[in-house]
């Protein structure tokens, strides 16, 4: 076997090395050895799709290889969704008057009276610090995005409400679609990095609902254990 190395964004590139490839393993192959290349980003370009086994690693998620708008609604084209939705329930809800600073170096200074939640959750959740007064979160895809203001904390986000809401409210904090701005997509395109990256922070200590069918089938509340 062998891995491409930039298969999403130069198949010249690509179709040189499996050419390479292919006269390297031609004698192996008719001795019967079984040969693969493809990966996600292979597949969808179809590069090397046609030998004995393919490999999709972050498609098998749903999710673009990388996050331009073309490779996503190429996904997307393949009947290929995202699987994973993260939501969050806020642990405070709090009016501050105008001029109130929110958040660690004070980077935020609210303009008015202002409704901030705050959710129990940061950057040792997988949160990443880059999105401190980038990052929005929201309520549902008609709704209004919510900026998350003030820095990114370990354990802590800052969100500004458009309105009170009862602390009972779920939100979405990255949505399972390609084009919400906290979609993972769009979460990559604003840190400068692929969606690998984003998922792959997700922290151990995050309780997962699995669903399958629309039904719960398996929750963990953490894959980790405390032993304090």
């Amino acid at each position: 076997m062998t891995h491409f190395s930039q298969a999403w964004d130069n198949p010249l590139f690509t179709k040189q090395q499996l050419n390479t490839f292919m006269t390297l393993v031609e004698p192996l192959r008719a001795n019967g050895v079984k040969v693969h290349v493809a990966s996600s980003a292979a597949i969808i370009g179809g590069l090397g799709t046609q030998l004995d086994f393919i490999r999709p690693g972050i498609c098998m998620y749903g999710l673009p290889p990388e996050p331009i708008t073309e490779t996503a609604e190429l996904v997307e084209s393949l009947g290929l969704r995202p699987v994973l939705s993260r939501r969050a329930r806020p642990t405070l809800i709090k009016q501050l008057p105008q001029g109130r600073v929110v958040g660690y170096d004070n980077t935020y200074v609210t303009r008015a009276t202002e409704t901030i939640a705050t959710f129990s959750l940061g950057y040792a959740d997988g949160y990443n610090r880059l999105l401190s007064n980038r990052g929005v979160v929201s309520l549902d895809e008609d709704g209004p995005q919510l900026p998350v203001v003030g820095r990114v904390s370990m354990d802590a986000i800052t969100v500004r409400l458009d309105e009170p809401k009862p602390s009972s409210t779920t939100f979405n904090i990255i949505t399972d679609d390609f084009t919400f701005p906290n979609s993972v997509t769009k979460m990559a395109a604003t840190l400068g990095t692929i969606p690998h990256e984003v998922t792959t922070s997700l922290a151990a200590r995050l309780p997962r609902v699995f669903l399958s069918g629309g039904h719960v089938v398996a929750v963990t509340k953490s894959l980790v254990t405390d032993e304090r």
